[in-house]
């Protein structure tokens, strides 16, 4: 399993580490995201962005109300 929080912010070893386990080779344009020509100009962006790995504070109810989901994807 990929954290999404490790891709963001320390993309290439993730990647390369999926690759692996797929056996499907490693592409240095992989890192480009979706800054590719053949995506929509409005949905494009160049590289990841690790702001987006912060997460937010929530209510004790919402975290509750998560916990097995949250245990099951690797945040307890």
């Amino acid at each position: 399993m990929v954290a999404f929080e490790d891709l963001v912010t320390d993309p290439e070893p993730c990647l390369r580490k999926l690759c692996l386990d797929l056996d499907i080779p490693f592409e240095e344009r992989m890192l480009a995201q979706t800054a590719s020509a053949v995506m929509p100009v409005h949905y494009r962006q160049a590289g990841f962005r690790p702001e987006k790995a912060a997460v937010p504070d929530l209510p004790a109810r919402i975290v509750d109300y998560m916990a097995e989901d949250l245990t099951y994807c690797g945040y307890a």
